[in-house]
């Protein structure tokens, strides 16, 4: 990737670590599958694995037991990306997942799934104390939220998933075909 430089007042010039293209229409369950396949390292740091109380888990209405969440934080060629919430149904959700891949391989694997992204909403928003300590940035900073309107669907249509993404602004862009 070329270098760019950022200069601030009083402070000096530095080298800028340029955005990552992301295609969310590329077939993919999973950033994590998407970066891969063009060679860029994607690992997950686990913050979480919790079990979501029943009347919260009514998201999976194909699926029986409730539902598990995973936090965990990203990081493309070791820089940090984002933060994520992926929800998914207990009787799916890989409770021994350990960050290496995405939890959507270690689901799909375990469960012979073909898993793709079906729905994505984005906007912008503030970093809170916490994302700026896990992303390194400042509080305030810009992200990209995608919301818990995001969903992951089986090869049977069946919503299996939710996800939830505090993306690094200054990290990530993203591209979508569209239709001809």
């Amino acid at each position: 990737m070329p270098a760019c430089y950022e200069r601030s007042t009083g402070v000096g010039s530095f080298v800028a670590v340029p955005p990552v293209r992301h295609r969310i229409d590329d077939g993919e369950a999973s950033l994590s599958e998407s970066m891969a396949r063009r060679g860029i390292t994607v690992r997950h740091r686990v913050l979480a694995i919790t079990r979501v109380e029943p009347d919260r888990s009514a998201r999976f209405p194909d699926c029986d037991g409730g539902a598990v969440e995973f936090r965990f934080i990203r990081y493309l060629e070791d820089e940090p990306w984002s933060v994520g919430t992926v929800a998914l149904p207990a009787s799916l959700a890989p409770l021994d997942w350990d960050g290496s891949t995405s939890v959507f391989a270690a689901m799909s694997a375990r469960h012979e799934l073909s898993i793709r992204r079906s729905e994505r909403a984005f906007r912008a928003g503030p970093a809170t104390p916490d994302d700026a300590a896990w992303l390194g940035i400042a509080v305030g900073s810009a992200l990209l939220e995608l919301e818990l309107r995001g969903h992951n669907a089986d090869q049977h249509g069946r919503v299996i998933a939710t996800v939830a993404h505090r993306i690094r602004g200054d990290r990530a862009e993203y591209v979508v075909g569209l239709p001809q």
